[in-house]
């Protein structure tokens, strides 16, 4: 298979149910990963706190268990995090960005600690599917 072929294939796979069934599933999973890192917790201590096996921590972070939103959110829980989910148009794109700036009390307080944070920070917008389509390999982009 060609790379071009291989770009057609991931193309037209964009249109089916079971492809973003999967991109949720890694979504979630990538999320769950990068809040255990942030707070230094082993899936085999998240599996002890849940009172689960290790293999089904495994499942998750593999994007193998079809999850319901209450699994999920126990999974969150026991990490400290919350589960927050998005529903948009599919023409748009989503982008979550996570402003550190105290508390606010408005959308625009909230939009200012955007344009700040914004103007602190460079980035370049990543579609990290897209990434991992073209390059097979996975970029920390949380």
């Amino acid at each position: 298979m060609t790379i071009k072929s291989y770009r057609a294939l991931v193309r037209t796979s964009k249109d089916t149910d079971s492809y973003w069934i999967e991109h949720a599933k890694l979504d979630f999973a990538f999320g769950l990963n990068h809040q255990l890192k942030r707070i230094g917790m082993a899936n085999t201590d998240l599996a002890k706190t849940l009172g689960v096996k290790p293999p089904y921590i495994s499942r998750v972070m593999r994007g193998e268990e079809n999850l319901t939103i209450g699994s999920m959110v126990k999974l969150v829980r026991a990490t400290g995090g919350k589960l927050h989910l998005q529903v948009a148009d599919q023409k748009d794109g989503m982008r979550w960005f996570k402003v550190i700036s105290g508390k606010s009390n408005s959308f625009a307080d909230d939009a200012v600690a955007f344009r700040q944070a914004r103007s602190a920070v460079n980035f370049t917008e990543i579609d990290a599917y897209q990434e991992l389509e073209e390059n097979a390999a996975v970029s920390n982009f949380y």
